[in-house]
């Protein structure tokens, strides 16, 4: 039987560092080096999926209001990645 399950999810930010810091406090997750300052990949401790934060474009992430305290986005893109395990 094929199964499916959350490998990871796309978190997209104007602020990369915050945004790890803010999954690092809140759920005990864990930096994965990457050799690329605008991406970074968080783990979760307890196995289940992960998140990878990219950070976005200048001119995109200037066009972002950041408010306080902050408010749900109706727009804003989710893109979780799936991953098919094989046959058992």
């Amino acid at each position: 039987m094929i199964g499916a399950r959350l490998s990871h999810a796309f978190v997209f930010a104007v602020d990369v560092e915050r945004v790890v810091a803010f999954y690092e406090g809140t759920f005990e997750m864990r930096r994965k080096p990457t050799p690329d300052s605008g991406f970074v990949f968080i783990r979760a401790r307890a196995g289940g999926a992960d998140n990878a934060v990219h950070g976005l474009p200048p001119h995109i992430a200037l066009s972002i209001g950041i408010a306080t305290p902050p408010q749900w986005r109706n727009e804003t893109g989710r893109d979780p990645s799936v991953v098919a395990q094989g046959r058992s």
